[in-house]
């Protein structure tokens, strides 16, 4: 019994020292939540395969430390992966991509720095209303700003029924208002989460899973 109390001590200290690390494809990830009536598609380059996933759901988008230092070596500063992120009117079941169904067609595109570390992961919740991006988690308002991020800096409204509604796109001077240290600017108010599943997707070599939470 003795021995068995040790080996449990063991095994939880075990847990508490070494917690799960990032995967070699996902050394650095950013994770956004998008809402329901929304879908994400992503058409990867190095793959060629499209990666479609509906919401409300949380995604993931990662980059391996390699690719990374590669480009902070050629002077780049920041990583980019664009995406399209369409928003359905009330009522759309998202099955089908019709034009009819579709309220906006947005531009948008992951974009992270080349000088963070290895297991950041930026988790930030995507909105159709100001504000259009807010951190969540971990993941604070500086860090967002300076570490990874999503902008939908283009879009256009495809349905009569929003030709007076504003178009949520905003780009990374949006996103500088989220950071103490270059504005004074009083930072927009997070909006709640809703309801997520989750649903994963890496950047190179491509992985692909979806889990419930």
């Amino acid at each position: 019994m003795f021995l068995q109390s040790l080996a449990l001590i063991a095994y939880s200290c075990f847990l508490i020292t070494f917690p799960p690390t990032v995967s070699a494809t996902n050394d650095v990830t950013i994770e956004p939540h998008i809402p329901g009536l929304t879908r994400s598609i992503l058409h990867s380059s190095s793959s060629g395969e499209d990666y479609d996933f509906t919401g409300p759901t949380t995604l993931q988008w990662g980059w391996d430390m390699q690719t990374i230092t590669r480009a902070a070596q050629r002077g780049e500063k920041w990583l980019y992966q664009p995406f399209t992120w369409l928003i359905y009117q009330v009522g759309s079941d998202m099955k089908d991509l019709l034009e009819s169904d579709i309220v906006f067609n947005m531009s948008c595109q992951y974009e992270l720095s080349t000088k963070i570390t290895q297991g950041d992961r930026f988790q930030v919740e995507l909105s159709i209303k100001e504000p259009y991006i807010a951190p969540i988690g971990n993941t604070t308002p500086d860090s967002m700003a300076h570490g990874g991020y999503i902008i939908c800096p283009e879009g256009i409204c495809q349905n009569d029924k929003c030709k007076d509604w504003k178009v949520p796109k905003w780009d990374r001077s949006y996103i500088e208002l989220w950071s103490p240290k270059q504005t004074a600017t009083p930072m927009p108010t997070p909006m709640p989460a809703d309801e997520t599943s989750v649903a994963q997707f890496s950047s190179a070599p491509i992985s692909q899973s979806s889990q419930s939470s």
